[in-house]
């Protein structure tokens, strides 16, 4: 029998920039390693998206080496 999951407990925007700005909120919330560590999983892989929150962990984090 296959596994069936809930529905997603976070919001979902239907407008994909409100859902990037939030998903870049919420990184820059984490604690800097917690940070680095989802970003990683984007750098590491050289994926660059605005689709997921690693990727906005990784902007997050550049921002802040800009600083």
């Amino acid at each position: 029998m296959p596994k069936t999951y809930d529905k997603p407990t976070f919001r979902q925007y239907d407008d994909p920039s409100a859902q990037w700005l939030k998903w870049k909120r919420q990184a820059a919330a984490l604690e800097h390693s917690e940070i680095r560590r989802h970003a990683h999983v984007s750098i590491d892989n050289r994926h660059q998206c605005r689709n997921c929150f690693c990727c906005a962990a990784a902007e997050v984090l550049a921002e802040r080496k800009e600083k």
